[in-house]
């Protein structure tokens, strides 16, 4: 098998990136067993402690598991597990944080759409709570949660698992580009009209509206980071 040598061997991240690529190119199959520590150590050239812990943080992954005695195998769900971690590289990357204001765009309109027939009336109280939050705050980190909390609780209307949950993983990201740079309170009060809009179209179970007053939401508020000019 071909591998490529360590160059920082304080990078144990590269490692475990490494042993990943044999996963997912078949050269170590879920189930099989890993090569051990010092075989790993001399196949990579680096020390077996930045094994070790390349090791540690694929376990804590759930990649690959180790058995007292037996040794470390990849996991028989291995791939799942590393769909989950190919996502937390790409939310620390800062360069791809357009695609996921893109994925953001087109995820959060059909949430909408979904949330004005399957809103319940606790759904709607929990937005009406984050609208009245909004008004009169001038703080910016009160700005941010709230309108987090507006748009977490429409996500929750929406009924949709898979849309709530992928949401929850970028959103930590997307709320540290917003601390970053343009929100603004010019911008939040425009975000408080926007918001209230939003909500009156589900209110009246108005899904087409309720889509378009999200996407002209977001577009406002995200142009700037959205590369493909037909979003």
């Amino acid at each position: 098998m071909k591998v490529n040598p360590i160059v920082n061997k304080q990078k144990y991240e590269s490692v475990a990136d490494q042993i990943i690529l044999l996963i997912k190119n078949n050269t170590f199959t879920e189930g099989s067993r890993l090569p051990t520590e010092a075989d790993l150590a001399a196949m990579f050239q680096i020390g077996r402690s930045s094994v070790r812990e390349a090791i540690k943080s694929l376990q804590m992954a759930g990649i690959v598991t180790s058995t007292a005695g037996k040794g470390t195998f990849v996991s028989e769900n291995a791939m799942t597990a590393i769909s989950s971690w190919d996502l937390g590289e790409l939310i620390m990357d800062e360069s791809a944080l357009s695609e996921l204001v893109e994925i953001r765009y087109i995820l959060e309109p059909a949430a909408a759409f979904l949330a004005a027939t399957r809103r319940t009336d606790a759904d709607i109280l929990q937005m009406k709570e984050a609208i009245n939050n909004m008004h009169g705050v001038k703080d910016k980190s009160h700005m941010l949660r709230f309108g987090h909390q507006f748009h977490s609780a429409l996500l929750n209307a929406s009924k949709n698992r898979a849309i709530i949950q992928f949401h929850d993983s970028i959103s930590q990201q997307l709320l540290k580009m917003r601390e970053k740079d343009f929100l603004t309170q010019e911008v939040y009060d425009r975000d408080l009209t926007s918001h209230q809009e939003i909500l009156d179209a589900i209110i009246a179970s108005d899904s087409i509206l309720a889509e378009q007053k999200m996407r002209e939401h977001l577009l406002k508020d995200y142009s700037g980071y959205m590369t493909d000019p037909r979003l």
